[in-house]
Parts: C-alpha cells; structure tokens; sequence
C-alpha cells in the first residue's frame, strides 16, 4: 500500500439539489463550463490534478500547499466574476476546503484521512469560502497574500480528534497575517438574583440545541450581487361570482398563481401574505411598488358561474402605471389548471422570460382533480381564519374530503397533517382525539403526503426534526421547500428556526432578510421571535431584548409564547435589564405559568 504527503482540495456546488431542480439543463451547462473554462485550467496551471469528479463537487491533489491555497483563491474569484453577470437563482457557489495530510494511493485514486478532512473542512466553509486546516495555515503563513481567521477546534464526523479550522480572507490589505480569534464578550456580570432566576427557568435546557453541536456547512439565503430579475405581486383577484362564497376561489386562485409565477426562472414574486395586505384596497400602483420592492403588479379578477368560468388579468408596470399586457381566459371548471398554466405563460411572455416545464402532479401539491383541488381551497380557506374549534373541525373535514377525492394530493394531505399537528399542541379536545393519537396521525399522515411533497410537507418535516435534535437534516429539506416555492415566507422562517437550533444564528438572520424580502408588511411576532435567538446567538443581547419586545405578549393568543417569554429573561439578566420600563411583566408572568402548550381545549 502506498502513502505519500499531500495536499488535498475538495471543493463541493453550494444548493446543488436546488439549482437542479430549479433548471436542470441549464445548471449542468454553467457547470460543466465552469469546469472545463475555469477549474480544470487553473488546477493545471497550479501543478495540481483532479483525482475525482462528482456531479456536484470534485476533489484534487497537489503537491505544494501554497499551490493549493493560491489555486482556490483563483477558483473563488473566478467564480465571482463569472457570477456578476447572471441572476442570483442561475449562480455557482462553491465551498472549498484544504488540508495537508498523509493519503493513501491507489492507482489515480487517493484515500485516507487526508482527503476526508479535507471534504470535512470544505462543509465548513461558507458559500464562496475556504477553509483550511491548521496544518495548512502553518505551512503558508506568511507567504500568501490572504489573512487566516482562526476559526477554533472543529469536531468533524468520522474524524476522531478534533481539528483546527481557519478561514481565507481574500484581503490583500491583510496580507501575510494569521488574525487573532475574535475578542470574546467580556465575563458576563449580572445580580445574582437574575442568575438564580435562570436556573430555575431552566432556560439552559432551552437553548442548550443552539450550542451542543459542532459547526455545521453554511447554506445559501442569496447572493449579495443585486438582484437583476423582473420583479413582481400578483394583488388579490376580486371575485366577480354572483356568489360571494366562491371568495374562497379567488383567494386561492391568487395564491396558487403565485406559487406557480415564483418557480419562473428570472422572476421575483412577493409572497401571496404580502399581496393580501392589498385586499378590497386600491391604492395607487406606484405606492404598492414602493412598499414591496416590485416594479410589476399583477391584478385580476375571477368569475364562476356553474361549471364556467372566466379569469381577466392585466399586468401593471409601476415606472409608468401603464399597462404592459391585458387579456381574457374562458374555460370551464375542469380545465382550472390549464387557465392557470396560460396565465402564467402569457405573464413570462410579457416580461421576456422562459419557462421551465413542470410536470401535472407538482402544480397544487399532486393533484389533478378540479375537484378535490376545490374542496381543499374551501378548506384552507376557513384554516386561514379559525376563530373557533368548530371552524377547525370544518376545515379538517375538507381537507379529509379532498384526499378521499384524490388520494395522491399531496398538499391536501400535508395540510391534514399540519392540522393533526395543531391538535397534538393545542386542539386535540375538539377533533376527539388524545394527544398522543393526534401526534401519531401526524406521522401517518405525512407519509402520504411524501408521495407529492409541498411546501407544507417539507415544513412539518423540518418542524419535527427540529424537534428531534436533527437540525442540519431540516436545512437540507427546507431548501427543497424553498424550490418549489421561493415566494412562501414560511420557508425562510423555517430556515431560521432550524438554523437557530444548528447554531448558526448569523445564516439565520440572513434567512430572516430574505423572508422580509419575500414579505416586508406583515411582520409576525415569530419572526421577531427567531431574530432575538440569531441575535442573541452572535452576542448582540441587546437586539435580541428589542426584538423580543415587538412580540405581542400580551395577545391571549398567544399560549404558546411562554418559550419566548422564559427565553427573554436571559439577554435581560446580562444586561441588569430586570429594571428595563418597557416590558409586559403582567403579559410575561401570565404566559409563564399558562405553559408551552396553552389551553388544550381551544
């Protein structure tokens, strides 16, 4: 068996699955150009060799580090510039990592610590990052012109001891340094009163998923290039039926379209929450442009008459309030996604865009049934509002009713899911059910709802496995969320939540930006919740105080608050913040003793 000394290079395509999804063809073409015009060139060009190739990553050899560190820095610069012409969503980024160790060789193969460590190093790498191992960093300090920001002892799987981490920095202002680690937070100084109060809080137990685990691969919430796509809010279609409880039809009509307007390679759309903001209102175009960040504006209207139907639509450009396009859709019921397929190819039409195909099943979560497809838009409807257990049980009752309809619908049944979800926290009470029946129908029932994943499913799943301690797993599924529709504000919210408990606080709040842009208005209390655990995960205790308090803790709502509530007397304690005047003490103490799970039977 042959050994020698080298340095290894993995490099690894940053939301590989992701970008297949979204255009396969034309992310194998970016690819294999990259490949062929940028990696392989500067490889050789570095004394190196490519010992194997992935569809999404490879791995190479070389026989000077140096060369190895200079390579990839060509490698990212490289793949910036090649990037700065093309829409976020069409972008290559890739994460690197170097280490220098003994492999094993094997014919053109290479095998052995050396090369794990290194593929190990390269997860721990941002997207358009490096990061190398200690070995490395010792061997070319002071000879490149790049600094090395340490980033700590890093647990890595597969790999029993311990390894020391740095990150390139690509500044040539900082040349020829290894950066001393960030200073820490000074010692925590707080009475001892407040200290007391923690530990009977437990609050330790709370937050211990943020810290158990070691540092996990970064992931990607967008390229800071701007943002060169159409961008777009397809408003609420008035509901033009004699009958005003087809508004279930227009509402989810709109929303539908969305979904289906986000997938559009090239375009950015708002999410449906944002654009209901905007219902029975009409101000001007320009004024809505502002508030969401769009330049187009999507209005219509929906008219059902029987099995007929006719959808007008008009696109609006906000720049000059004129219209860019108008037309007229006549069709019965049974075609309603046919209608919806014209519709959103005549709007790529009007602003120049391709469309990618998308098979039947995908386009309302694996349905077919004009049906099933309306029994379930009066069920989400009426979940959409629940004001009382008895609209609960009603809404449960039609999503039931759409997957007796159509067993493959997918959405229906991760909706039914979510709804077996509610009871096992809250509602079990009313759909006569234990808690713990209710938990295992949630299992069940996600596993039909696997045959077409929706958005809801990728979310419940991740919800769980949150839950479970498994954190890095729910990010993978999350962006399978994001894929399907990039214009859910849900999926980012999610993203943090389970970035949040991977502790990865600062990829958290850049999620939570990207859910501000899908959603500037409507700012949920759960956001400001999962922006004050980023925050206080990166040290900034009294952001994560500020955002916290925007919480509305005193909505009887709000039963299961009382996990923010215990969660907020940490920063507070740090910071003496027991005398701060603003705070709902009264609000605080009330959620504390009603617990996690509220009042079970409503």
């Amino acid at each position: 068996m042959d050994r020698k000394l080298a340095a290894i290079l993995a490099a690894d395509v940053v939301g590989y699955s992701t970008l297949m999804e979204r255009d396969e063809a034309g992310t194998f073409e970016r690819l294999r150009a990259g490949r062929k015009e940028l990696f392989e060139p500067e490889i050789v060009r570095h004394h190196g060799h490519i010992f194997k190739l992935m569809g999404d990553g490879m791995l190479a050899e070389f026989g000077s580090v140096v060369d190895a560190v200079e390579c990839s820095v060509s490698l990212q610069r490289g793949l910036s510039e090649r990037n700065a012409s093309l829409p976020a969503v069409e972008q290559i980024l890739v994460r690197i990592g170097i280490n220098l160790g003994e492999v094993i060789v094997d014919g053109d193969d290479r095998y052995g610590d050396g090369v794990n460590i290194a593929a190990r190093l390269q997860q721990l790498a941002e997207p358009g990052g490096i990061c190398i191992s200690g070995k490395v960093a010792k061997e070319v300090d002071r000879k490149l012109a790049f600094a090395f920001e340490p980033m700590g002892e890093q647990r890595v799987k597969n790999i029993a001891e311990p390894v020391q981490a740095y990150r390139v920095l690509l500044d040539s202002a900082a040349a020829g340094k290894t950066l001393h680690a960030r200073r820490q937070p000074r010692a925590w100084r707080f009475p001892v009163a407040a200290g007391v109060l923690f530990l009977a809080l437990g609050l330790a137990a709370a937050w211990w998923q943020l810290w158990e685990r070691p540092a996990q691969p970064a992931v990607p919430a967008g390229s800071e290039a701007a943002d060169t796509r159409s961008s777009l809010v397809v408003l609420p279609f008035d509901n033009l039926s004699d009958d005003k409880e087809q508004e279930y039809l227009a509402n989810g009509f709109t929303e539908d379209l969305t979904t289906e307007l986000a997938r559009v390679p090239g375009l950015f759309v708002v999410s449906h929450s944002a654009a209901f903001a905007y219902k029975d209102k009409d101000p001007k175009p320009e004024e809505i442009a502002a508030a969401l960040g769009v330049r187009y504006l999507l209005k219509g209207s929906i008219r059902r008459v029987g099995d007929d139907m006719r959808i007008n639509a008009h696109l609006i450009d906000s720049s000059t309030s004129g219209h860019l396009w108008a037309e007229r859709f006549d069709g019965r019921w049974a075609d309603v996604f046919a209608l919806q397929d014209k519709v959103v190819g005549s709007i790529a039409g009007a602003l120049q865009l391709r469309l990618v195909s998308v098979a039947p099943a995908a386009r309302s979560g694996g349905t077919n049934s004009p049906e099933a497809y309306d029994v379930y838009l009066k069920g989400m409807d009426i979940y959409n509002r629940i004001n009382t257990p008895e609209e609960f049980a009603q809404a449960v009752k039609h999503f039931q009713h759409a997957v007796q309809l159509d067993p493959d619908f997918g959405a229906a049944h991760a909706q039914l899911a979510w709804a077996y979800w509610d009871a096992d926290i809250a509602r079990a009470v009313v759909m006569g059910l234990t808690r713990a029946e209710a938990y295992d129908k949630v299992h069940e029932t996600l596993k039909l709802a696997a045959r077409h994943p929706s958005p809801g499913y990728y979310q419940l799943v991740a919800e769980l496995m949150v839950r479970e301690h498994n954190s890095d797993e729910a990010v993978t599924v999350l962006l399978k969320s994001v894929a399907l529709d990039p214009s859910d504000t849900w999926n980012y919210l999610s993203l943090a939540n389970a970035l949040n408990f991977n502790g990865r606080p600062k990829e958290a709040l850049s999620y939570l930006e990207a859910a501000a842009r899908v959603d500037p208005i409507s700012w949920m209390d759960y956001r400001h919740y999962q922006a004050g655990l980023a925050e206080f995960g990166q040290g900034k205790f009294e952001d994560a105080v500020h955002s916290i308090e925007k919480m509305d803790l005193e909505s009887p709502t709000h039963g299961r608050n009382s996990m923010p509530c215990k969660f907020l007397f940490l920063p507070m304690g740090i910071l003496g913040a027991p005398t701060r005047p603003r705070l709902p003490w009264k609000g605080l103490g009330r959620l504390l003793r009603k617990g996690y799970y509220g009042n079970q039977t409503n």
